[in-house]
């Protein structure tokens, strides 16, 4: 009897063991399944969707029709698409003029107060664009900021394909210039000193050893730039919109939301415009894959800082100049802007007041819902964002299976893929039941997500890339479970990163205009396409005290996320 409990008693242990073992197991793949199952619905979904209804027609056979008559229609298609190539090209141009000499001065020579103009140089980007778009316009407007103090008319309209382009390039030119300034910071100065010994001079030093070391930092700016200035919405509609120029972004919003809307037709532009920036960004990864580019070796190496001398001031005296048109004068701009009382009795003190400010946060029913919805929709994305994304983060980097390379790619794609391009691809899939979300909140909610998901799983990845799987091995010894193990050890380490991924998604929810523009319905409005909406109708200085109100908050958010450690400022 004693023999046979013994063997019972072991048998019943012994099958604990493998139920709490398959239960943890269980546990982990059901979490991991529910997160790729939601990146299949909401991110491969729509696009399947997007394509179907560009080449269907509504009794379910294939057809080219949509697409000949894409082509047929000039004016529709190929002038909005010749505009956006054009303009990014251009933008793309500008942004390494500005971007590689300023990287220099930063990185390369003993320019005074190099962190604080780096920092600088970067706040245009957190800028949102349509805050950029309006300080624009009521500056150099008729009868504008500018005529006002200077007090001559400046002889030149203020709307138009340069203005375009002019705002996009101050707005994107930070993220060449954060390339361009690691890439400086890491050329070893011997490559230098070997061409001067072999007879060299500046010109060949520049064209045969600078130039070709920079070549992957400079491609990659301008492939990064090109993208996103493509992808740009709130520009081209505030400042190409009274004068009749078209981009892809505005003409897919124009389809999708003038009466008599046509999706198909948005359809095959939103196809056409994500395909323009996945051809641009496949070059890139084509072009670097194929050629060396090491400047840092096993042995130290010595990198020098240039004296600029009489220079070192003037050099100083122009970066803040260039700081004060991109950054104080704008924000100076829109401040005045929404302290106007009575436009068209000028700037002065007498005609100021703060009362628009009271209108938007507690008078105005449609300008109250939109600050409430936009706060929570950041708040909730940031959330959800974080949890999906550290899910799929943890199985990118533990798991040593094909389908994590696949679901990194997955999650990825929102990255490259333009707002404006998931607005249309969650409108052609989320109308209908089983998941009829459109003109409710949750539609919103879910494009916020899908958009700004790779934040997270970047910042994911790279923090568990930095924790040993020994730590989450000791805590199943000691009999936790796969969710415990989690929460108890992993989500305490990952605080900073948790909490700067949150951030970031927040922050990014208070910029964000083109996916929002053709999402939201009556009820649903967000504070930034609310600004963009009332300052096209002219109700300027509602619009332009949502914009402070967003741009306040944008400022603040990425202040917090530094100040606290979550994340480094250039990761904004």
């Amino acid at each position: 009897m004693t023999d046979t409990s013994y063997q019972t008693s072991e048998n019943i242990t012994v099958w604990r063991s493998i139920s709490d073992s398959l239960l943890k197991i269980r546990t982990e793949h059901i979490v991991v399944t529910l997160a790729i199952l939601l990146l299949v619905v909401f991110v491969v979904y729509p696009y399947g969707t997007m394509l179907k209804k560009s080449i269907v027609t509504k009794t379910g056979d294939l057809t080219l029709e949509h697409i000949k008559e894409a082509f047929a229609s000039g004016d529709v298609f190929l002038e909005p698409l010749i505009n956006s190539l054009s303009i990014s090209f251009f933008v793309t141009l500008i942004c390494l003029v500005i971007a590689m000499p300023f990287a220099f001065l930063v990185s390369k020579t003993d320019l005074p107060f190099k962190k604080l103009i780096s920092i600088g140089l970067i706040v245009p980007y957190i800028l949102p664009s349509y805050g950029l778009s309006m300080s624009w316009i009521l500056l150099f407007s008729k009868k504008g900021v500018l005529e006002f103090f200077w007090g001559k008319e400046l002889g030149f309209s203020v709307y138009g394909y340069w203005a375009i382009v002019t705002i996009q390039a101050i707005h994107i030119y930070p993220f060449a210039f954060i390339l361009l300034t690691n890439a400086y910071a890491q050329l070893n100065q011997e490559f230098f000193d070997a061409g001067r010994i072999l007879g060299g001079g500046k010109r060949y030093v520049l064209w045969r050893i600078t130039i070709p070391l920079l070549a992957p930092a400079i491609l990659s700016s301008a492939i990064l730039v090109f993208a996103y200035a493509m992808a740009e919405f709130a520009p081209a509609m505030l400042l190409g919109g009274p004068e009749g120029i078209y981009v892809l972004t505005t003409q897919i919003w124009s389809f999708a939301t003038v009466f008599p809307t046509n999706l198909p037709m948005a359809a095959i532009l939103a196809i056409t415009l994500m395909l323009c920036t996945l051809t641009v960004l496949t070059f890139n990864q084509i072009y670097l894959a194929r050629r060396r580019f090491t400047t840092i070796t096993g042995k130290a190496s010595r990198i020098d800082i240039v004296a600029l001398g009489k220079w070192k001031y003037a050099a100083l005296a122009g970066c803040f100049a260039f700081l004060f048109f991109v950054i104080i004068l704008p924000l100076f701009t829109l401040m005045l802007g929404a302290m106007i009382d009575i436009w068209g009795k000028g700037y002065g003190l007498g005609n100021l007041t703060l009362k628009h400010f009271k209108e938007v946060f507690f008078e105005l029913e449609d300008c109250k819902r939109s600050i409430l919805n936009v706060f929570s929709l950041g708040v909730s994305a940031g959330a959800v964002a974080v949890v999906i994304g550290m899910v799929i983060s943890y199985f990118i980097i533990r798991s040593r299976q094909a389908a994590s390379r696949a679901l990194n790619l997955v999650a990825f794609i929102p990255f490259v893929i333009p707002g404006i391009v998931i607005g249309i691809g969650l409108i052609l899939s989320f109308t209908r039941p089983p998941l009829a979300l459109y003109g409710t909140i949750w539609m919103l909610l879910v494009g916020y997500v899908i958009r700004f998901l790779p934040i997270v799983t970047s910042s994911g990845t790279a923090a568990f890339r930095q924790i040993d799987e020994e730590l989450e091995e000791a805590g199943r010894i000691f009999g936790a479970s796969w969710i415990k193990t989690q929460i108890k050890i992993l989500f305490p380490i990952l605080k900073s990163p948790l909490i700067g991924a949150w951030l970031l998604v927040f922050v990014s929810v208070m910029k964000e205009v083109s996916m929002s523009s053709i999402v939201w319905s009556p009820g649903t409005e967000v504070a930034p396409v609310m600004a963009l909406i009332a300052f096209a109708d002219g109700e300027f200085s509602q619009a332009v005290s949502l914009s402070g109100v967003m741009i306040a908050v944008v400022l603040v958010g990425t202040w917090l996320a530094v100040k606290i450690g979550a994340v480094k400022f250039v990761e904004t």
